[in-house]
């Protein structure tokens, strides 16, 4: 597996992004389930825990995560390509984080240039994340910036 350059946060953590290819899934699965399980719990009944490792397993999606010194998993998010009619984006489509780590919003951001970069050598004109809106002002920084709200409604 390849990680990105090691991020060193204000406490000393060092913090790495890997993405995890599909013969090491299962490998990684339990921690990143187990964080990512709240999140998909928000999908408005669109996934389940289930769903969302086959995507993975298939190819559809990308697992990540979020190392604290070697081996101890503290993120995992997936992302997917999104192709649209003009150009493809990176979607970051589900997150979660071990509490542990506090306002790890702000370590994440540290190491969102090495996504950037991943995506941009994928042929992707952009990262989107779809969430709440707190990633907005976590992101503006790096030149995020709001480009609709979806809301929906049942019925």
């Amino acid at each position: 597996m390849s990680s990105t350059a090691p991020a060193i946060d204000d406490e000393g953590v060092v913090l790495s992004l890997t993405r995890v290819p599909v013969e090491y899934v299962d490998r990684y699965w339990g921690d990143a389930s187990r964080l990512l399980e709240r999140a998909v719990g928000q999908s408005g009944g669109r996934y389940n825990i289930e769903s969302i490792y086959l995507e993975i397993v298939r190819g559809d999606s990308h697992l990540w995560v979020i190392f604290e010194g070697e081996d101890n998993v503290v993120c995992a998010f997936t992302t997917q390509f999104i192709h649209y009619p003009l150009k493809a984006n990176l979607s970051v489509v589900f997150l979660g984080s071990d509490d542990s780590l506090g306002n790890f919003s702000g370590k994440w951001v540290e190491l969102m240039p090495e996504l950037m970069e991943w995506a941009k050598l994928h042929g992707c004109g952009a990262i989107e994340i779809v969430g709440r809106r707190g990633w907005l002002r976590v992101f503006r920084d790096l030149g995020f910036k709001e480009s609709y709200t979806t809301i929906e409604g049942e019925v």
